[in-house]
């Protein structure tokens, strides 16, 4: 709700500039000054609670030992079968981050011939599965991966170039450190 006295009303003719300075601070939070016995009853109440909660578990030991296994709706990396795409870029045109960028990239790896192909910025990647919805042909797909290929040093290398969606290269490439 904010501190209606000092606040902006476009169209009341009431503005900032004419309040006086300083504005006190107790009448906006809605609150009494803050005094000795007010600040020290807040110190006792979390140390209060603070206490309450040492005997418990501790929430990292709830953490489980192994990997839970994945839903079958689970969304991870994308892959692209390069033979499927035919670079009309309705997965770009799609993707509500604009994380999709249509490059020209060789077919096959050591291939001079060139054609248009995803890239994925998973930096700005939802996960949302539209690209793969929308492609008339199939091309995307979504992996099982959720963590390979997604911890980078730099925001750069999470590009995913077509040939990495291809798994044409390794995704770790670039995790010199």
């Amino acid at each position: 709700m904010g501190c209606p006295e000092v606040q902006d009303r476009p169209g009341s003719g009431y503005e900032l500039e004419e309040t006086p300075a300083p504005v006190p601070v107790e009448p906006c939070l809605g609150s009494r000054p803050w005094t000795l016995s007010g600040g020290l009853s807040m110190v006792l109440k979390n140390i209060k609670y603070a206490l309450k909660n040492i005997p418990k578990e501790r929430v990292t030991r709830l953490c489980p030992e192994v990997e839970s296994p994945l839903s079958e709706r689970f969304r991870g990396l994308q892959t692209l079968d390069k033979s499927k795409c035919i670079g009309c870029g309705i997965c770009a045109n799609t993707c509500p981050n604009s994380a999709i960028k249509i490059v020209k990239a060789p077919i096959a790896p050591g291939s001079e011939k060139k054609r248009w192909f995803p890239q994925i910025d998973i930096g700005h990647c939802l996960f949302c599965g539209l690209c793969i919805d929308q492609c008339p042909k199939g091309a995307l797909s979504s992996g099982k991966e959720y963590c390979k290929g997604m911890v980078k040093w730099a925001h750069k290398d999470l590009l995913m170039t077509p040939e990495k969606l291809a798994r044409e290269v390794d995704i770790q490439e670039g995790d010199e450190r």
